[in-house]
């Protein structure tokens, strides 16, 4: 596991020793590897905000190319009024790091050009509320494997009641 900071801090003359762990990585990590099929080589990352950093992490550290699509230009990024046909079938893992389609607004679903969508295609959702969220729900009707952040979740609390409940130091 990766910790987020590792380090020694000194104030008003007192030492200690400040750690955190980021435990998303490892959810989304451990929920998403049994997925995976030798096709999943490139994926795209819908939105650039706090849970799209660890899932650009992952896919880094497992060799998968991505691309993040967003709604304002920045850096390299590809915006969603930009995304084609060409992109979707580019990419057979597509990843949901937006808040659309959380509850209550259940309806809102990220603009991407579904019909390219495939029975290759992986979308996974970090969302879990609803459990079957309107982009899963199309991307299952052209026949792709989908999967919500229900289990990232519970894995994500599992890790954390691990480190906290750990008697070994953390280096």
């Amino acid at each position: 596991m990766l910790a987020a900071f590792n380090g020694e801090v000194g104030v008003g003359g007192h030492d200690f020793r400040l750690e955190g762990f980021n435990t998303d990585l490892y959810g989304f990590e451990m929920s998403l590897r049994p997925l995976l099929k030798n096709h999943h080589t490139d994926a795209l990352v819908l939105g650039d905000g706090g849970a799209a950093q660890a899932v650009k992490c992952v896919l880094q550290n497992l060799d998968i190319n991505y691309r993040v699509v967003t709604r304002k230009p920045h850096g390299e990024n590809l915006l969603f009024k930009d995304l084609k046909p060409r992109h979707i079938k580019g990419h057979n893992l597509i990843i949901n790091t937006t808040p659309l389609g959380t509850a209550p607004n259940i309806h809102e679903f990220p603009p991407i050009p579904y019909d390219a969508i495939t029975k290759d295609h992986l979308l996974y959702d970090l969302i879990y509320n609803p459990p079957e969220t309107e982009f899963l729900r199309k991307g299952a009707e052209r026949g792709a494997t989908p999967k919500n952040g229900y289990e990232m979740l519970v894995l994500q609390a599992e890790k954390s009641w691990e480190i906290w409940n750990s008697k070994e130091k953390h280096p």
